[in-house]
């Protein structure tokens, strides 16, 4: 809800979340208590960005990803769907602060590597920044882990555009 606009809805969420932290709290089920109070936060973070509240939206995402950073995981515990640094990279992306969502995209690959959207985001950024060489390096990583997929996904086809770009700049000029 959130992501797509509408505060109200997130907001309820929120709240329905919140209930559901401290049903988990009550049976002693700490560490879930403290993974859905994370998820509390990033749809809090993200309701108050879709407010307008875009300072307090991302400071609020930045402690989540903090904490989610800091949290402890059993290696047969699940990892986030969707980590709550990467839910702070791409808000900053939308924020119009590239410089600052790339930083936030290569922290969630060195956490989590391969993941789609942190690579796409990372080489998406890049590119926003002048990083060219960054750029294609992110774009080449995303063919490798996509190389099966004919998806029309977006940042498929920008990822060929900017190393399409780096072949032609590369290829020997005849005439």
């Amino acid at each position: 809800s959130a992501m797509s606009g509408e505060p109200a809805k997130a907001n309820f969420e929120a709240k329905r979340l919140a209930e559901l932290r401290d049903a988990a709290a009550s049976m002693k089920l700490n560490y879930w208590a403290d993974q859905i109070d994370i998820q509390v936060e990033v749809v809090r973070g993200l309701a108050a960005f879709a407010e307008g509240k875009h300072d307090e939206g991302i400071a609020i995402l930045r402690r989540a990803a903090e904490r989610e950073d800091a949290s402890a995981k059993n290696v047969v515990t699940p990892g986030p769907v969707v980590p709550a640094r990467e839910m702070l990279a791409t808000t900053l992306e939308r924020d119009g602060k590239p410089a600052d969502a790339f930083a936030e995209f290569e922290k969630v690959l060195e956490q989590q590597p391969n993941r789609y959207a942190a690579i796409a985001g990372a080489a998406q950024n890049a590119k926003r920044v002048g990083n060219e060489q960054i750029a294609v390096h992110y774009s080449e990583q995303l063919l490798k882990l996509t190389e099966y997929s004919d998806s029309p996904r977006p940042g498929i086809v920008e990822a060929k555009r900017i190393v399409e770009r780096k072949l032609y700049r590369c290829s020997p000029k005849v005439g």
